[in-house]
């Protein structure tokens, strides 16, 4: 009698539950009944195949298989997949009833092993078609192995039997999953307006007289410190193309203009435009980036210089709580025009940069340090200099953006300047932050404030300065 109720739990019994857990999903109008009946008949002829196995064991040994299915079914419900696998392919060694493959299979899946339970879905399929349960979970083993051909030819299929309309809707979702995934081009565009209030958009000193080398110059009103308002316009774009393999290489192009219009003194306004395009190597903790670009700046509406500039980085995530990044910059300024070349200069940054990330990345913590070296025709603007800053992001859950960024400068010149005995020296301090908050998916507005003090050993280079301001924009 124990032999007999144990082979009925392992090949009937469990059969059973394989049907309620594996649904045909019946078209309007066709008989359940008949389906799982003619299901049945399917199934049933491998389960007779494990009977006769099961009739050849002891009931001693039918007892502790029993058992040890049961610790299988009990570890894999407790989430411990890499054990509950390894005693299911225990399991499946001695018999292999239909669902002793489909237990193997889930415990594969879940615990990484997607080649495995790939296998065990496409036998399932092979001894029964209808299985659509097992073909969702075959889908997504494709998908978790990167094969979305596949992965979406079973969707594709399920969704010809019409299942129930929640079984549609998760489909529709990973096919969406799907078509994102294998996407070749990426686009996204960005454009805001702000007004700000700018108190002291000409960066020169608060006093009127200042001590030089054999007395004292008196500054023009526009060469002190002048307070207004001002427009910024910003527009920013990229294109990514993914050369095809899933770590691999990709290609960026970028383009950005920015424009600030002072109110009153719109002679102290600034025009930037850029471009840049490089390769992308995206590996599965690495990526490596190496941007060439160009860009064109005006000031007071004339040409001040161009720059070609090359930005190499790479970022390495040791962790999913810790990456570090290296970064490059050689940057050649050539001024406007060619009595300004005296100005023109190479400027090279290295810097390195550790992040921290907190609350499954809501939360980022990251600290930088650099050497900036500027060589200019005249050395009287060329420097070394020290960089260091620390920045805070964080992700609200209401749409809602935080960002703060605190730097020190610290600028050694070749050579005095003109008009003084001393090599000019300069610290910076610079503090940043904006919150902002994306409506609607598409709008976003958001708050900024900035802050610079500037120290210097020459005084025509002392000054502070404060920004703050709101902004509307929208992206796509």
């Amino acid at each position: 009698m124990c032999r007999v109720l144990a082979l009925t739990k392992l090949a009937l019994v469990l059969p059973t539950f394989l049907f309620l857990a594996l649904p045909a999903y019946a078209k309007p109008g066709a008989s359940t009944a008949n389906q799982t009946q003619v299901l049945s008949a399917q199934v049933t002829e491998k389960d007779t195949e494990v009977a006769e196995k099961l009739q050849q064991m002891t009931p001693e040994e039918v007892a502790v298989l029993d058992k040890t299915l049961a610790q299988a079914l009990r570890l894999y419900y407790d989430r411990h997949y890499a054990k509950s696998l390894a005693i299911f392919k225990e399991i499946a060694s001695i018999v292999e009833t239909m669902d002793i493959m489909f237990w193997l299979g889930q415990s594969a899946m879940k615990a990484g092993e997607t080649d495995l339970a790939i296998q065990k879905f496409n036998e399932m399929l092979d001894l029964d078609p209808t299985l659509h349960r097992v073909r969702l979970d075959l889908a997504t083993c494709y998908f978790l192995s990167g094969r979305y051909v596949e992965a979406k030819s079973e969707l594709e299929a399920v969704l010809r039997v019409e299942p129930p309309e929640q079984v549609q809707k998760n489909i529709n979702e990973l096919l969406a999953a799907i078509e994102e995934r294998t996407r070749k081009v990426f686009a996204n565009l960005r454009f805001s307006q702000s007004i700000q209030r700018d108190s002291n958009i000409t960066s020169g000193p608060e006093e009127e007289r200042l001590p030089v080398t054999g007395g004292t110059i008196i500054l023009e009103e526009k060469q002190k410190e002048l307070k207004d308002w001002v427009t910024v316009s910003d527009l920013y774009g990229n294109i990514l193309y993914d050369l095809g393999a899933p770590f691999g290489l990709e290609w960026n192009t970028t383009g950005s203009f920015y424009r600030s219009y002072p109110f009153e003194y719109y002679e102290f306004g600034y025009l930037q435009a850029g471009a840049t395009t490089g390769p992308w190597w995206v590996g599965k903790r690495a990526v490596l980036k190496l941007p060439l670009g160009y860009s064109y700046s005006e000031y007071g509406h004339e040409h001040l210089y161009d720059t070609i500039h090359f930005t190499p980085t790479c970022e390495f995530h040791v962790t999913n709580r810790f990456s570090i990044k290296a970064l490059f910059s050689y940057e050649d300024e050539r001024y406007e025009p060619p009595e300004k070349e005296i100005y023109d200069s190479v400027r090279r940054l290295y810097e390195l940069s550790p992040s921290f990330y907190f609350n499954n990345r809501r939360d980022i913590v990251t600290l930088a340090v650099g050497h900036e070296n500027s060589n200019a025709q005249d050395n009287r603007w060329s420097y070394e200099a020290m960089n260091y800053s620390i920045s805070y992001f964080k992700k609200i859950k209401t749409h809602t953006e935080f960002y703060a960024r605190y730097k020190y400068t610290n600028r050694e010149f070749d050579t005095k300047p003109l008009l003084y005995t001393q090599v000019r020296e300069d610290s910076r301090h610079s503090f940043y932050a904006v919150i902002s908050r994306t409506v609607m998916d598409h709008f976003v507005v958001s708050f900024h404030y900035s802050f610079l003090d500037s120290n210097s050993n020459a005084g025509l280079y002392e000054f502070d300065r404060q920004i703050y301001g709101v902004s509307a924009g929208v992206t796509f």
